[in-house]
């Protein structure tokens, strides 16, 4: 019961409180919760609330917490849409190529593939 009830505390201050700090607690009780058997229908309404999350940040286009969401939606066992499965993938590219030494031909070629993979 105990914790159930932090599992939906935690639900709740997600609805209230946007950041990656907040949906990765709620993915984290999830998991936790899940092991140690709380009952299905707390587990249900906060998985509910970080898909309410995911819509929300796919609705708003908000990408400064995509890439958290999105990686921890497999630790709430909640589904990625294909469209935020895109951005979080084509985000990743993005950085790596981000990361690769200034110039060089393999350098542009990557950074072109990661933007042709964006459109």
């Amino acid at each position: 019961q105990e914790l159930a009830a932090k599992l939906q505390a935690t639900a709740a201050a997600v609805n209230t409180t946007t950041g990656a700090t907040a949906i990765e607690r709620l993915a984290d009780a999830i998991l936790a919760c899940q092991k140690l058997g709380v009952d299905a229908s707390s587990l249900a309404a906060a998985r509910e609330s970080y898909q309410r999350q995911l819509d929300r940040i796919e609705a708003n286009k908000e990408l400064d917490y995509m890439m958290v969401a999105v990686m921890k939606a497999g630790d709430a066992r909640v589904a990625v849409s294909p469209v935020l499965a895109g951005w979080y993938q084509a985000y990743g590219a993005l950085q790596k190529a981000k990361a690769l030494p200034p110039g060089g031909e393999a350098a542009l070629r990557e950074r072109l593939r990661v933007l042709k993979q964006a459109e």
